[in-house]
């Protein structure tokens, strides 16, 4: 069972360590100060260096009178709310402050507006389910673009026995699991390819992701056969693409990852199916470069298909 790590704004001595659906306030018993969520982890940590970890009721305690239950719960809700959104500020302040990469989130509000919840990310300490600017994940904006970045796929060769396929119509979504959990692995262990991501980093598109065929705010699950390994880049493409069909119940996706390493993808045929009418899209899934304005094409080239008919 995962827990949140749970820290005083005031003393960080006072910490905590929480399950999901656990009583906790946001005022520290300590010394009064607010209680943040630092971060999920796996396993609660054993006691160390002299730091307090207090241990608290769960929701469903029978401890717990009913309505004290339902505070807690409205409680909790709050809470999980308030830390997502100061992790979202965190994360966009750290995206624009940054010269080197053109995120700018509020260029393209309608795009921003789009709740979503696929990041593709393998352990960034993100709150599940929690909402994320796509505008976040453009690479250089000086730099190369998207084509650039496409090999000539003609000699690649791939394995036909681990070749993934999934097709479906889009759907409302899916919880989002652990990707390395249910993969066992990193996607840079599994491929051995990009560079290795550095933690609080500014987003760049050569480290590798487990990227869903279907992603999960298209209904798509985590599970081994939804999930290959692939560049940032290469996610970040297939992100602005399902930006523009969250929600549209009439499109079908068939996704087929062609792979010569199983669950790593040399590249990726993205199909969008729209009463008879098809988009194909190949992706390399070694491509390393994708920019505001080739997000602004990608979406305008999808949206056009979405809307005929």
């Amino acid at each position: 069972m995962p827990y949140k790590s749970l820290q005083c704004n005031r003393d960080a001595k006072h910490q905590f360590y929480a399950a999901e659906g656990d009583v906790h306030k946001n005022e520290c018993p300590q010394c009064g100060g607010i209680i943040v969520c630092r971060r999920i982890v796996k396993h609660k940590p054993t006691r160390r260096g002299g730091n307090e970890r207090y241990e608290v009721s769960h929701i469903n305690s029978s401890l717990l009178t009913r309505p004290s239950r339902e505070k807690a719960r409205k409680t909790q809700e709050e809470h999980t709310k308030l830390a997502r959104q100061e992790e979202i500020n965190f994360r966009r302040q750290l995206a624009m402050s940054d010269s080197k990469f053109a995120s700018e989130p509020d260029s393209d509000s309608a795009f921003d507006d789009e709740s979503v919840t696929e990041l593709g990310e393998d352990d960034l300490p993100y709150l599940p389910g929690e909402t994320f600017k796509p505008s976040m994940r453009f690479t250089e904006s000086n730099g190369l673009r998207f084509a650039a970045g496409q090999r000539d796929l003609t000699p690649v060769v791939f394995n036909p026995a681990y070749t993934k396929i999934m097709s479906d119509t889009v759907k409302n979504s899916a919880v989002r699991g652990n990707t390395n959990g249910k993969m066992g692995q990193s996607a840079h262990q599994a491929s051995q390819r990009g560079v290795q991501r550095v933690q609080g980093a500014a987003f760049r598109g050569d480290h590798e992701e487990w990227n869903h065929l279907i992603a999960d705010c298209l209904g798509g699950p985590t599970e081994q056969h939804n999930l290959v390994a692939a560049s940032a880049a290469c996610n970040s493409y297939m992100l602005n693409i399902e930006a523009c069909l969250r929600g549209k119940s009439h499109i079908t996706v068939v996704v087929t990852a062609f792979c010569n390493i199983e669950h790593v993808a040399e590249w990726i045929e993205y199909k969008i199916i729209n009463k008879g009418k098809t988009l194909i899209k190949i992706i390399d899934a070694q491509n390393h470069y994708f920019t505001k304005d080739d997000g602004k094409d990608l979406r305008t080239e999808v949206l056009k298909l979405c809307k005929q008919g």
